[in-house]
């Protein structure tokens, strides 16, 4: 038997589409899961010394017990709380970014900027 683990979010919209995809990219059996809210917050900033630690923990476990020998970790880009009416056109704006961003082809992360490649166009997130 073969494991990679996914550190996933909590939104269960991500949990299926991950474990297919994981399975087929990294060529495993099974997909061990760390459920946690904002995993790519922890991860990145590690400001949270408890959760990280947890996190951690269950990756370790994954690795020991089931000899996980990859890992992803998966979160949102982006997320809608609320149907948003200011500024004016803050939804058209929305939809246009997410039209791009279903293109991603590969990414590059460099001096604090995440670049997304997304066939013709490119998005470039930058951290505040």
């Amino acid at each position: 038997m073969t494991f990679a683990t996914a550190i996933n979010c909590t939104d269960s919209r991500l949990q299926g589409p991950t474990i297919h995809y994981l399975k087929d990219h990294f060529g495993v059996q099974f997909i061990d899961t760390i459920i946690e809210p904002g995993p790519n917050r922890i991860l990145a900033e590690q400001k949270d010394k408890e959760k990280l630690s947890s996190i951690l923990v269950r990756l370790k476990i994954s690795i020991e017990k089931h000899e996980s020998s990859q890992s992803a970790v998966i979160g949102q880009m982006a997320a809608t709380e609320m149907y948003c009416i200011e500024p004016e056109d803050v939804m058209e704006q929305e939809s246009k970014y997410l039209d791009i961003l279903k293109d991603a082809e590969t990414f590059d992360m460099t001096d604090s900027k995440l670049h997304v490649n997304c066939g013709e166009k490119m998005l470039v997130f930058v951290q505040q």
